[in-house]
């Protein structure tokens, strides 16, 4: 082509249109791009709220965990609600189940939803510990447990002590289940008797474990044994505080003749009781007995009588079994009786306690608990602020605590570890032993793309209120009133007025009526 030629101009008719085919091109590229990103986001706040409603699924199964945990603390199952009729909490719903193995240990498995969120948590928890009980043979100073001494344990839930002893030894013990626990050190005095044989009764013989305090030590006299462990324990234990029930009576019981005095019933108060040589004293439950001193003369006789209900003795100042009195136990079950000695007017100068005097006047060194019966002591006894010397001559089932506690040469004592879950005024909540996140049970609900309560509404079912969700519908209490007087309830839960009670005394609930 020539240099100078001109060059071919494409019409201007053929060229209309082309602008406006980028513009829709670059228009559609900037929708989609807007499209994708509005997708993206969306997204994003689904990813979002998906995880803020999964966190809060999680505190909803934790609340669920918690009212399962008062359940039990009240003595119901744990089990809570259902999964096709939940319960209700903030605007999202919870169900527990809860499943006790052999040991008495209960899993429960709580399930939350709130919106998209799904949450499982499963606990194991030991019902109603005892924080005392739990502590076994137990004083808050130094424990020291005398020459020839056998101590062991058993579990009254399964069985009389001679169902579970160990026939491998020559003498009657399980050995086992022994468990002594001090704030500051256990003292095993040695042996009075050469080294005792294989299989003899001889010699000091812990079957368990012996629990010092924290930095605190067991001493092992010669010839002394313990079987289990012996490290200190990592913290000390704070006794508490003994929930008294009101007792405002001036009446006296001084008894001398045959007939037994008999007290019984749920609300029972004396300045004083005195049982003298001959007499016999039958506490028969269920009772609670205040009284400010009891004394057994010797040759007196106490009897506690469980057969139909626990018996709870409180003794705001002295206790005194006389040497040749005589305790027996008509169950010989341990949960059927315990004794609170609240007294704390004592201070400790040397090896004695002295009871504080007006001033001017002397200290008496006698200890609100003085105890040299015979028999069998089949129960638990707390002491708080007293020095108990356990003797010999009474055979002691349960457990103790107390301020000091000295054990005699020569005595026998069997911890029971069925008062841990025992009702003995000491309760605590249950104990949790783990704690873990579990997978969504298979549940429709759960598998359902809705939030519950939209799901709820299309099956046609009303959530039921979180305080009013656990599976047990009747209950039996014993109570006292506005006005400090013990009643007593049985029926439906809905029908108890609540408002009226101001302390519960003991309550049992049930699924049925007939269940109480």
């Amino acid at each position: 082509m020539s240099p100078y030629s001109v060059p071919t101009r494409i019409p201007r008719a053929a060229r209309r249109g082309t602008a406006l085919v980028a513009s829709l091109i670059v228009v559609m590229v900037v929708a989609t791009l807007g499209a994708t990103l509005i997708q993206v986001s969306n997204a994003i706040t689904r990813r979002q709220m998906t995880v803020i409603d999964t966190k809060r699924a999680f505190y909803v199964s934790e609340a669920g965990i918690s009212e399962a945990f008062l359940a039990i603390h009240q003595g119901k199952s744990g089990n809570i609600a259902a999964p096709d009729e939940p319960a209700v909490f903030g605007d999202g719903v919870y169900w527990v189940e809860a499943e006790t193995d052999p040991t008495g240990r209960i899993t429960l498995r709580s399930t939350g939803l709130v919106g998209r969120g799904r949450f499982s948590l499963s606990v194991v928890v030991e019902r109603q510990i005892n924080p005392v009980a739990t502590l076994g043979i137990f004083s808050d100073e130094d424990l020291v447990v005398g020459e020839d001494t056998i101590v062991d344990g058993y579990d009254s839930s399964l069985g009389a002590f001679e169902s579970q002893l160990d026939t491998s030894y020559s003498f009657d013990t399980t050995g086992a289940g022994a468990v002594l626990t001090s704030n500051q050190d256990v003292i095993l005095e040695g042996s009075l008797l050469p080294l005792p044989l294989v299989g003899s009764p001889t010699g000091t013989r812990i079957f368990g474990d012996s629990s010092p305090g924290p930095r605190c030590v067991t001493s092992i006299g010669s010839g002394a044994v313990v079987t289990g462990a012996t490290a200190p324990r990592r913290e000390r234990y704070q006794a508490g505080e003994v929930e008294l029930p009101p007792n405002s009576t001036t009446d006296t019981i001084d008894h001398g003749g045959r007939s037994p005095v008999v007290l019984t019933g749920p609300d029972v108060g004396y300045a004083s009781i005195t049982i003298q040589s001959g007499s016999t004293l039958v506490l028969q439950g269920p009772a609670t007995v205040v009284v400010q001193s009891i004394e057994l003369a010797d040759g007196a006789q106490l009897e506690i009588d469980g057969s139909n209900g626990p018996v709870r003795l409180f003794v705001t100042e002295s206790l005194n079994f006389a040497s040749g009195s005589n305790v027996s136990s008509v169950t010989r079950d341990p949960r059927d009786f315990s004794t609170f000695v609240t007294s704390a007017n004592w201070f400790r100068d040397g090896p004695q306690m002295f009871e504080l005097m007006p001033p001017g006047s002397e200290p008496d060194p006698v200890s609100p608990v003085h105890i040299q019966a015979d028999g069998e002591y089949c129960g638990y006894l707390y002491a708080p602020y007293s020095r108990v010397v356990l003797p010999s001559s009474l055979r002691f089932f349960g457990a103790v605590a107390a301020l000091e506690l000295d054990v005699e040469p020569g005595a026998r004592i069997s911890f029971d570890a069925a008062l841990a879950s025992a009702d003995i005024n000491q309760l605590g909540l249950p104990q949790l032993i783990s704690w873990r996140i579990v997978d969504l049970p298979p549940q429709p609900i759960v598998k359902s793309g809705l939030g519950p309560n939209t799901y709820l509404q299309q099956q046609g079912v009303t959530p039921v209120p979180s305080s009013d969700a656990a599976i047990e519908g009747f209950v039996k209490v014993v109570y006292r009133d506005l006005s400090g007087q013990v009643q007593e309830y049985t029926g439906d839960k809905g029908s108890m007025d609540w408002s009226q009670v101001t302390q519960v005394v003991t309550q049992k609930w049930s699924t049925t009526l007939g269940g109480l």
